[in-house]
C-alpha cells in the first residue's frame, strides 16, 4: 500500500541533468523492475487486457521502500483481446506515445512497452535520455555511452569488486532492453512479459555467476587481466582475436584449464602449468560469424579453472584432470563475461 501523497518517480531523474547523480544503481534497478512487473500484471494478470496508455514518470508513485506503483488510469482501456485497435482521437503525453499511435492511431499491447522504454532510458540516462538516444548515429553508440558513463560513476564509489561487476552487468542488460522497447517498428519491440522474463534471467545471472574478482576465504591463485570482461571488436565474417594475461600469484606451480563454447571461440594455449610467480598470455579468437547478435548482445562466458600443484605435474591438464582434482584439492573457478563492441 502507499499513501495518497506518495512521491512520483519524477525526482529520480529530474533532480539532475544526467545519470551521474541522484539514486544509486540498485535502487534504480529496483524501480525499473517494479514498473515492468506492474505493467505485466495489467497486461497479463487477468482475462481482460488493461492498457494504461499514459505511462510517464508523473503516473508512477514510489512508496516509502522505493517500490513503484502505477497510478492514474484515466486514459486506460479494458480490452477483451490483444488485437490492434484503432481510435480517432490523439490523447496521451508526447514523448511517451509510440510512432504507430501518433501516425495511425493504432493501439496495441506494445504501446505501453514503448512508454516503459522511455521511462527506463530516463532513469538510466537522465530526463533527456530518449531524445539523446534518437540523436545518436546508432542505438549501439548510445548503449555504449550510457554503459561507459555508469562504469565511471560506479568505479568512483566504495564497493567490493564483485558488486561493481554485478552492477555493470545489470546496467548493460537494462540499457539494451530499454533501447529495444523504444523501437520505432512495434514488431521488433518485446512484449512486457518478455521484458520481465529477461529481468528475471538477469536476476538469476547476478545471483549465480561467480564473478572474476569475487574472493572466497582464500584469494584466487590466478589473476586475470582484463579482470572485468573480455571484449571483442566484432566484425562480420572475420576471425577476431584479443589477448588476456594470466598471473600466478603463488609460490607454487598452478595448473589451469580454459573452457568456453568451442563452436564460437578458440584459446591458445587453453591449458597448461604455470611456474611460481609467472605470467602467461592467452590468445582468444572469436571465430567468424555470419550475422550479428541482436544489439551486439553476448551472454557467453569464459571460464578459467586452476589448482595448485606440489610440483610440476606430468599429467595432461584437461577437463578430466580438473574433474578428478575437485575430489582431492581446491579448484578455483573464475568466470569472465564476453562482450562484443563495434
Amino acid at each position: 500500500m502507499f499513501m495518497s501523497d506518495s512521491p512520483s518517480i519524477m525526482p529520480v531523474f529530474t533532480s539532475c541533468a544526467d545519470e551521474s547523480c541522484g539514486l544509486d544503481w540498485p535502487t534504480r534497478y529496483k524501480i525499473i523492475k517494479g514498473i515492468c512487473e506492474g505493467l505485466n500484471h495489467l497486461h497479463n494478470g487477468r482475462s481482460d487486457y488493461i492498457y494504461h496508455l499514459d505511462l510517464k514518470p508523473d503516473n508512477i508513485l514510489l512508496d516509502k521502500n522505493m517500490m513503484p506503483r502505477i497510478a492514474d488510469f484515466g486514459m486506460s482501456r479494458l480490452l477483451a483481446s490483444s488485437k490492434t485497435h484503432i481510435t480517432q482521437t490523439l490523447k496521451g503525453t508526447l514523448g511517451y506515445m509510440p510512432p504507430e499511435f501518433i501516425d495511425k492511431r493504432r493501439i496495441t499491447k506494445k504501446y505501453d512497452v514503448f512508454s516503459v522504454g522511455v521511462i527506463i532510458l530516463q532513469i538510466m540516462a537522465g530526463a533527456q535520455g530518449y531524445n539523446n538516444c534518437c540523436e545518436m548515429s546508432s542505438p549501439q553508440q548510445f548503449i555504449e555511452l550510457v554503459h561507459e558513463n555508469w562504469k565511471k560513476r560506479l568505479q568512483g564509489m566504495p564497493m567490493q569488486e564483485n558488486t561493481y561487476s554485478i552492477d555493470i552487468l545489470a546496467v548493460q542488460r537494462c540499457i539494451e532492453l530499454a533501447v529495444r522497447c523504444v523501437e520505432a517498428d512495434l514488431v521488433k519491440r518485446p512484449s512486457i512479459m518478455d521484458v520481465v522474463d529477461e529481468l528475471n534471467k538477469l536476476d538469476a545471472d547476478m545471483k549465480n555467476i561467480s564473478l572474476p574478482c569475487q574472493e572466497t576465504s582464500d584469494s584466487k591463485d590466478l589473476e586475470l587481466d582484463p579482470a572485468l570482461e573480455l571484449r571483442f571488436p566484432f566484425e562480420l565474417n572475420r576471425d577476431i582475436s584479443c589477448c588476456m594475461q594470466l598471473i600466478n600469484k603463488t609460490n607454487e606451480f598452478v595448473a589451469f584449464n580454459i573452457r568456453t563454447n568451442k563452436m564460437k571461440y578458440s584459446a591458445r594455449p587453453n591449458n597448461g602449468t604455470m611456474a611460481p610467480y609467472s605470467k602467461i598470455y592467452i590468445t582468444f579468437t572469436l571465430l567468424a560469424q555470419d550475422k550479428e547478435p541482436p544489439y551486439m548482445r553476448c551472454q557467453d562466458m569464459l571460464i578459467v579453472h586452476s589448482t595448485r600443484l606440489s610440483m610440476e605435474s606430468g599429467d595432461e591438464i584437461t577437463d578430466e584432470f580438473f574433474k578428478k582434482a575437485v575430489a582431492s584439492r581446491v579448484v578455483d573457478e573464475v568466470k569472465l563475461p564476453i562482450v562484443y563492441v563495434v
